[in-house]
This record gives C-alpha cells, sequence and structure tokens, in this order.
C-alpha cells in the first residue's frame, strides 16, 4: 500500500525543486520583514505534511539549532528509506514475474499432458500455457520495470529537495538574507545535478597513431 502511494505521488506530485526553492525564498523575504517568528508558525499550518513543514515549526517552537539538525536529518533519512523499500519492491517484482510466469506455464502443460488422452488435443491447450510466461513478460517489462525507473528518478529528486530544504530551513534559522539564501539553494540544486551527470561514464574513442583527432569526437 505504501509503494502505490508512493507511486501516485511520484506521477502527481507537484512540490518539486523549483516549487521548494521559491518557497524558502518567499518565506526568508517575509520572515525578514517583521522579524516575527509566528509568521513561520501560520505559514507551516498552511503547508502540507512533510519536511518543510517540520522544520518551520521547529524553529516557530525555539528548537536549538543542533536539534533542527538532527530531527531533520533523521526524518529525511526516515523517507528515504521508506522509498528505497518501494523501490525495492517493484525491482524484485520486474525480476520476479518471467519467473512466475514460467512456472504457470510448467503447470499448465503438466496438467495439459496429463489429462490429454491424443495429440491433436494438446495443441490448444499448449498455447493457453504458453500465456502465462507471455503475461510475466508483459507485466516485467511494460509495468514493473517502468514503475521501478520513475521511483528511482523520483527518489533522486526527492533526495536534492529534501537536502534543499534542510539548507534552507538552517538558513532561516540563521536569519541570512533573502538573496543569500537563493544562491546558495541554487548553488546546492546545480552541484547535485552535475554530480548526477557525473555518473555517466564518458564515451572514449580511440585513435590509431597516424590519425588525426577531429571536432566531432571525444578523446
Amino acid at each position: 500500500m505504501w509503494t502505490i502511494r508512493l507511486l501516485r505521488k511520484a506521477f502527481g506530485s507537484r512540490e518539486d525543486i523549483d516549487w521548494t526553492m521559491q518557497k524558502i525564498i518567499d518565506l526568508a523575504r517575509n520572515y525578514r520583514k517583521k522579524w516575527n517568528i509566528r509568521l513561520l508558525e501560520q505559514e507551516a499550518n498552511n503547508l502540507p505534511r512533510g519536511l518543510l513543514k517540520t522544520g518551520l515549526e521547529l524553529i516557530a517552537f525555539n528548537f536549538p539549532r543542533d536539534q533542527i539538525i538532527h530531527i531533520l536529518r533523521q526524518e529525511a533519512l526516515h523517507t528515504h528509506e521508506q522509498y528505497e523499500m518501494a523501490y525495492k519492491i517493484l525491482r524484485n517484482l520486474a525480476r520476479l514475474a518471467p519467473a512466475f510466469g514460467l512456472v504457470g506455464t510448467f503447470v499448465q502443460l503438466i496438467r495439459v499432458l496429463d489429462s490429454s488422452t491424443g495429440s491433436r488435443d494438446l495443441l490448444g491447450p499448449i498455447a493457453i500455457a504458453f500465456l502465462s510466461a507471455f503475461y510475466g513478460l508483459i507485466l516485467a517489462g511494460l509495468l514493473f520495470a517502468p514503475l521501478a525507473n520513475k521511483l528511482k528518478e523520483f527518489m533522486e529528486q526527492s533526495k536534492l529537495r529534501m537536502e534543499i530544504i534542510q539548507d534552507g530551513i538552517l538558513a532561516l534559522y540563521d536569519q541570512e538574507h533573502p538573496r543569500a539564501i537563493r544562491h546558495k539553494l541554487e548553488f546546492r540544486s546545480s552541484a547535485m545535478s552535475l554530480s548526477n551527470q557525473l555518473r555517466i561514464p564518458p564515451q572514449v574513442v580511440l585513435l590509431s597513431p597516424g590519425e588525426q583527432p577531429v571536432e566531432n569526437k571525444i578523446l
């Protein structure tokens, strides 16, 4: 049930990274005008349940900075572990679906061979028996594997979003200038995006000793 709810969130969530960054900057601007901590409490009441709401409530309740860091990290870690568990469920389903399909095929073939009396009676039931393996491959390739990939992508975005929230909450606690907060969050977002791109191995083209490199080749 948690995996289903998480998939619905992955396909329909509107709280993306840009929205989170802009929300934190708007909070910093409003908070800087009056330095009224009750304003953050009112803003927290209007937010959905999550890490950003928790962080604002911790500031409004006058928690120390080190306790805010600890609580936010623990909640982010717990959320990521739940995402990881849901991803493992979908990944295992993608691996096991073809095997279950083959098991269904073998069971049906045994029943057909045991109950049939002639070769003419085998063609139709055998064709139906192979549908089980076909359905297993379809479920693995067209349902569970794409859903696992979608959830993995959502996990990466959620991880970056939670790190941005933690940085933004601490910046609000330190009463930093909204422009400084914007630069800090944008740097965090660009650094994480660059880190994800560097995980892709570069393509390498080996040149022979007498071959000259050209512009469209990767050295």
